[in-house]
C-alpha cells in the first residue's frame, strides 16, 4: 500500500487531484486510515494509470468514469493502445509534411497545395 503522497510523487498527480478523484467516485483509495490518510494498492494504481491514459486522450472525467464502469481493464487498455497508435501515425504524417515543407522552402523540392496539408484532419 502506498500513501497518497507517495502515489502523487510516483504518478505526477497532485494529492489534491487524487482527493478530488475520490470525492467524485472516480478513484477510491483501498483504505483510509483513522488519521484520514488515503492508501492505494496495486488495483488503484492500475486504475490511476488508466485514468491518466484517458486524460492524455483528452477525455473528460465523466467520460472516463463511464469507461471505467463499462470496460474490463484489458479491454480498455487495448482501446487506449489503438488510440495512441492512431495518434502516433497522425503525428508521423504531420512530421513528414513539415520535413517536406522545409525542403520546399529551402528550394530542394516543389510541393503542391494538397501536399502542404497532408496529415491534417
Amino acid at each position: 500500500m502506498l500513501a497518497i503522497q507517495d502515489v502523487a510523487k510516483a504518478s505526477g498527480v497532485s494529492s489534491r487531484t487524487l482527493r478530488h478523484y475520490d470525492e467524485i467516485g472516480l478513484l477510491k483509495p483501498a483504505q483510509v486510515a483513522d488519521s484520514g490518510i488515503r492508501y492505494y494498492g496495486r488495483d488503484e494504481l492500475l486504475s490511476l494509470q488508466r485514468i491518466l491514459l484517458m486524460r492524455e486522450l483528452d477525455l473528460g472525467l465523466s467520460t472516463i468514469k463511464a469507461v471505467l464502469e463499462q470496460q474490463t481493464e484489458v479491454e480498455a487498455l487495448r482501446g487506449h493502445r489503438r488510440e495512441l497508435e492512431n495518434a502516433r501515425k497522425r503525428f508521423a504524417r504531420l512530421a513528414k509534411t513539415i520535413d517536406q515543407t522545409i525542403a520546399d522552402i529551402e528550394g530542394e523540392r516543389n510541393m503542391s497545395a494538397a501536399e502542404l496539408f497532408e496529415g491534417f484532419d
